[in-house]
């Protein structure tokens, strides 16, 4: 277990992380799938960004009705797939053949649900702090967070540690076979009864401590990067020469879990369509990225999902794991006022100025 990097090191890699500090978080561009239709999902999030001065392309999302048979990939049977779900996995296929096509270095991609701490970029910081720590060199990589990585996992809805899959030892992380890098003492961490995490153990053994580690099998795809190594590998496996076995997050997942840059070439045994992807995926957990449940009608929740309580309405916001989520300050940012704790009332536990403290960070 990694549990940070010495100081020389830290301030060798203070330029490199700077770029972090730019509107697209440090990759090349951030790409968000939306539905022509959803202009409040749009509306929601372009505020969201903006008040946290990030960038977004957006890209026109696919009603599966829209996909053509033939472009179907084997094992997609139309008749039992959902709607939502053809449409969702070639919307992210045309975001990530544009990445292809226009050799783009690194692009994160978004949900238009997302949401995140407003201090998204620090956290970043201490994440590619992590991301980096097997892959530190003299030279300046193309990436703050490193290079030689396929997929970063920055929103999920749980993912767990390699050891916890089948096929690997079950160990605890203070022995584990893979390298972890914590990140202790992390301010930005929910507190533990209402932290939602795949690795609840590990968290009360490492209590407010947030973990960089190789992907074990997330879900969800609210926010998730890729390098142009892994859109091609994503692009040759789930469109072009794949069979498409799950849904779209479930899927990726498959090629992070089965194709593991460590394990030997003897031990891949993946699900069929996807030979030897050999994907290189790191996460942090719990997530940066969170899915935005908004105050309203539930029923306006997801475009992939059925709805089976249509008249329900939810009174407040909320988003899993985020402290000071973006979306639930919207209006303390615009009004400059201190920032919300969304689970402890900011009377009773340390409000902060946004503003003075992003002077003072």
């Amino acid at each position: 277990m990694v549990e940070g990097v010495t100081d020389n090191k830290r301030s060798s890699l203070t330029l490199d992380f700077e770029r972090i500090n730019n509107a697209t978080l440090g990759f090349e561009k951030v790409f968000v799938v939306n539905l022509a239709e959803r202009t409040d999902k749009r509306d929601g999030l372009s505020l969201t960004a903006a008040l946290t001065d990030i960038k977004l392309d957006w890209t026109r999302a696919m009603r599966g009705s829209d996909v053509g048979d033939k472009a179907l990939p084997l094992g997609v049977d139309r008749k039992e797939w959902r709607d939502g779900g053809i449409g969702s996995w070639r919307s992210q296929m045309n975001v990530i053949r544009s990445i292809v096509e226009d050799s783009i270095a690194s692009a994160l991609i978004l949900e238009d649900d997302a949401d995140w701490d407003v201090r998204l970029k620090e956290q970043l910081v201490r994440f590619a702090e992590g991301s980096r720590v097997d892959s530190i060199r003299p030279t300046m990589p193309h990436s703050p967070y490193g290079d030689g990585w396929d997929i970063l996992w920055l929103g999920h809805c749980g993912d767990t540690f390699p050891e916890r899959i089948p096929g690997h030892h079950i160990i605890d992380t203070d022995s584990a076979r893979y390298k972890y890098y914590a990140v202790h003492n992390d301010e930005t961490m929910p507190p533990p009864e209402h932290t939602m995490s795949w690795i609840s153990g590990d968290l009360k053994r490492h209590p407010a401590t947030r973990w960089v580690h190789f992907s074990g099998g997330p879900t969800c795809s609210a926010g998730y990067a890729l390098s142009q190594a892994g859109a091609r590998k994503v692009l040759l496996a789930l469109s072009v020469g794949g069979t498409l076995v799950a849904q779209l997050d479930n899927a990726i997942s498959d090629l992070c879990r089965h194709h593991t840059p460590w394990d030997a070439p003897e031990d891949i045994e993946g699900p069929p369509g996807y030979p030897g992807a050999r994907m290189r995926c790191l996460s942090v957990t719990p997530a940066l990225v969170s899915q935005h449940k908004p105050r309203g009608r539930r029923a306006a929740d997801s475009d992939i999902e059925p709805i089976y309580n249509v008249d329900a309405v939810r009174d407040v916001g909320e988003s899993p794991n985020l402290v000071w989520s973006a979306r639930l300050n919207a209006q303390n940012l615009i009004l400059g006022l201190p920032m919300q704790h969304q689970f402890v009332a900011h009377e009773e536990k340390g409000a902060m100025d946004y503003n003075l403290h992003i002077r003072n960070s």
